[in-house]
């Protein structure tokens, strides 16, 4: 596995367990707790989502399972 790639699945990990304790949590946020743009953590929710992960958006607000 590659350095990015094992960073990226630490990443996904860390925000699903973020998601899992707060009620909302906003891509700023996460962005700044983990240093990475906040295009990144849009990916990174989409990845999750795409795995299968109910991650509810709320427009405006931020994120939530």
């Amino acid at each position: 596995m590659k350095d990015n790639d094992a960073k990226r699945l630490s990443r996904l990990t860390a925000i699903l367990i973020q998601l899992q304790s707060k009620r909302l949590t906003t891509s700023t946020g996460l962005s700044e707790k983990f240093g990475v743009s906040v295009r990144t953590i849009y990916r990174d929710i989409k990845a999750l989502e795409q795995a299968g992960v109910p991650v509810v958006t709320e427009d405006g607000k931020g994120y939530s399972l």
